[in-house]
């Protein structure tokens, strides 16, 4: 297999010559001559020891200086500290300042305390303000099993609980059954169950047939793929019962591409799970069950992972694709229906040509990553496709809300759902070449403190993995796109951090670790390196070539051609341009915080706020959206250079926090400026809002837009 890589070699190479030429003189060398070389040695290294004091406490007085704004951020002193990770037995150890997740000449990546009182405190008092719905307390009536020697599912209904779900109970609108005289009349009363056969229309709709009564172990139809049930009693026809199920049927091509898969490697599958909007340092606040689980089972975290973009699509897009938002558009045209249908470089199109059986699933079908203000796919996507039987439950199941978002649907939590159908296809498939991806949105999008909610339950399904062979036949990934991009978590002095730095964790088999030390050993190394989701990228189709046995190259992304594979060490002294990540995502190199209430900064800031309202002007909403005012600057920024001092340069690099009027949206930009000109160079696309604004721009459909446009109908009186 053939893949760009980078290595030390040359560092190497100088150690050993150094070594072999020290031996050859110590074979020469006399008493004598050894008396005088000591002598001059010490005189040398007095010298040298002299005059480096003195150069490193010139340099030190500049670099320390420029580094007090990250010194205060993290709240810690900077400190020489061994860092012991303990997160597999064989893990090496690597010298860095304390307070930093990346330490290198040209990447200072900080860390902080996810655990402050005031995180603390927070969470309880959210959690206080949005209850937990209770989906259900009673096992599902109805339930299937696949049948090898049918080879075909089974539907059973439980008719021991019966009792249970016709007394109904406190949490559901189940039917009670009444004689007359008003007592029970449990024995008289009996169930009836339908199914309905769920077809996919488009990505936004979906048809269906009548609802037909099925009878205890019913085979189900080959053909069908997805049913909506219901159940109700026989004496009172009050349906208390509903849920939703999908089947992975088997077919031809699925037969034939197993047949095909005969290579010489032992086959393995890569399910991926995201949970949108979770950053490590949140991943550890509000889950530490499951962060205890995935440290203490040999999971590698990647803490130098960086986000390239602001929001979930272009993050996905560069793992699945290996592009960043303009080429995506030009090559895959996602903006059509049916453009990414055809996109080549898309790992759902491209793995599944190449062999693979392929998932995907992802809750809220309003905001699912390919569909917010996208038409999504014309055919499906992948080989099993949750979305159609997704799009009727939302619309025929009953629905319980957290955080204004679907928390419960039908007798489930939405995310359980998802992980369900995950589950299911990778015990379908065991041992197979398979590609997945399960995305959640329903427990974390809206609200920081909501993934609690799911926390021991990721758990119990992660240790079910464990137990039924799946985390043995599988690469699994534990990973997020971002972290909090609004509200109370992106508002705290760590919040540029926070965002910017998503949670991500990745599983091998114990198998293939122990064929492929070399992966261990990269994987470690890189725990504490910088990385993307373009070398994401590179990694899943090298672990694709590695399942089919096959030994080709591998095209490095088309948007990071300096991108690699995370089973290959990355480089040490990595740039953030290097990795594909934009200076306003980049959290390698620290800044200076200025005054923020100057009239120097105010007028910077006003040329930023009138680049923003040229880019409305120029847009097709121009007549829509209302001028954006400067109400006042919360945080002013230089950024530092880690290899000259910036204070005097022409150009200065800033990152400006500031709130506008009407509406008071907050906003965080990045640019540079030219101080002779007082001019700016700015990209008003990668501008971040900083608080929630879909009742500001309910007038406008394009993502980039509907940051920065206030309504004129959305304008509020007291802003």
């Amino acid at each position: 297999m053939r893949f760009r890589q980078y290595s030390n070699n040359a560092e190497c190479t100088v150690i050993k010559f150094q070594y072999d030429s020290m031996k050859q003189h110590r074979k020469i060398a006399d008493r004598s001559q050894l008396v005088v070389r000591v002598f001059i040695a010490l005189l040398l290294v007095t010298l040298l020891t002299v005059y480096n004091n003195e150069t490193y406490n010139i340099f030190a007085n500049v670099r320390w200086q420029h580094l007090k704004p990250i010194t205060k951020l993290i709240d810690s002193e900077l400190a020489n500290t061994t860092i012991t990770t303990t997160k597999i037995a064989t893990i090496a150890t690597t010298t860095r300042p304390e307070g930093y997740l990346v330490w290198n000449e040209n990447c200072h990546m900080p860390s902080f305390d996810p655990y402050e009182r005031k995180y603390i405190e927070a969470e309880e008092d959210t959690r206080y303000m949005n209850p937990i719905p209770n989906c259900t307390e009673k096992q599902p009536l109805v339930s299937k099993s696949y049948n090898t020697t049918l080879q075909a599912y089974v539907l059973h209904i439980h008719t021991e609980l019966k009792d249970e779900y016709l007394k109904g109970s406190n949490d559901t609108d189940y039917y009670y059954a009444y004689g007359n005289d008003g007592e029970e009349e449990e024995d008289q009363e009996d169930i009836n169950c339908c199914y309905t056969p769920i077809f996919r229309d488009t990505d936004k709709g979906y048809a269906w047939s009548i609802c037909t009564q099925f009878e205890q172990d019913f085979v189900v139809p080959i053909d069908t793929n997805y049913i909506l049930i219901e159940c109700n009693g026989t004496v009172n026809a009050s349906t208390f019962y509903k849920d939703g199920m999908h089947f992975f049927q088997d077919r031809e091509e699925i037969k034939e591409r197993i047949h095909n898969n005969t290579g010489t490697a032992r086959p393995f599958g890569i399910l991926m799970f995201g949970i949108d909007t979770v950053s490590q340092f949140n991943f550890r606040r509000v889950m530490p069950s499951t962060f205890e689980y995935v440290r203490n089972d040999s999971w590698f975290e990647l803490s130098g992972y960086n986000k390239i973009e602001d929001n979930t699509f272009p993050n996905l897009m560069a793992i699945l694709s290996g592009l960043d938002l303009q080429k995506a558009e030009e090559l895959c045209n996602y903006h059509d229906e049916g453009g990414m249908d055809n996109c080549t470089t898309f790992l759902f199109n491209l793995l599944r040509q190449q062999g693979f059986i392929t998932a995907y699933s992802e809750d809220l079908i309003d905001i699912s990553t390919f569909n917010y203000l996208k038409p999504g796919f014309k055919s499906p996507p992948t080989d099993y496709y949750h979305r159609p039987l997704l799009v009727a439950m939302e619309e025929l199941l009953p629905i319980k809300k957290m955080s204004d978002e679907a928390y419960c649907i039908g007798p489930r939590r939405y995310a359980e759902v998802i992980y369900d159908f995950a589950v299911e296809f990778a015990e379908r498939f065991l041992g197979q070449s398979i590609f997945g991806l399960f995305w959640t949105n329903s427990f974390s999008h809206n609200n920081w403190a909501d993934p609690a909610t799911m926390d021991n339950r990721m758990v119990q399904y992660f240790r079910h993995m464990d137990e039924s062979g799946i985390l043995d036949n599988n690469v699994v990934i534990l990973f997020s796109d971002h972290g909090a991009r609004w509200g109370f978590l992106r508002n705290q002095k760590e919040g540029y951090i926070e965002e910017r730095l998503p949670m991500f964790f990745m599983r091998l088999p114990q198998w293939l670790k122990d064929e492929n030390p070399e992966f261990v050993k990269a994987l470690t190394l890189n725990q504490n390196r910088l990385t993307s989701p373009y070398d994401v990228h590179v990694t899943l189709k090298h672990l694709a070539m590695m399942s089919l046995g096959k030994n080709e190259s591998i095209d490095l992304p088309l948007s990071c051609s300096t991108c690699q594979t995370l089973l290959a060490t990355v480089l040490e002294d990595r740039t953030c341009s290097m990795a594909g990540i934009e200076d306003h995502w980049c959290t390698c190199t620290p800044f200076e915080t200025l005054d923020k209430d100057s009239e120097e900064m105010a007028n910077i800031t006003q040329l930023v706020i009138d680049e923003m309202n040229n880019y409305l002007n120029r847009s097709v909403y121009a007549d829509q959206c209302v001028p954006l005012l400067l109400k006042r600057v919360v945080e002013a920024n230089l950024r530092l250079d880690l290899h000259q001092d910036v204070h005097y340069l022409p150009l200065q690099e800033y990152r400006m926090n500031f709130e506008t009027s009407p509406n008071d949206a907050l906003f965080d930009a990045s640019f540079q400026h030219d101080k002779e000109q007082n001019t700016i160079t700015i990209d008003v696309t990668e501008i971040s809002r900083l608080n929630r604004y879909a009742e500001d721009s309910k007038c406008v459909d394009d993502n980039i837009v509907k940051k920065y446009c206030i309504c004129k109908d959305s304008v509020k009186d007291d802003s």
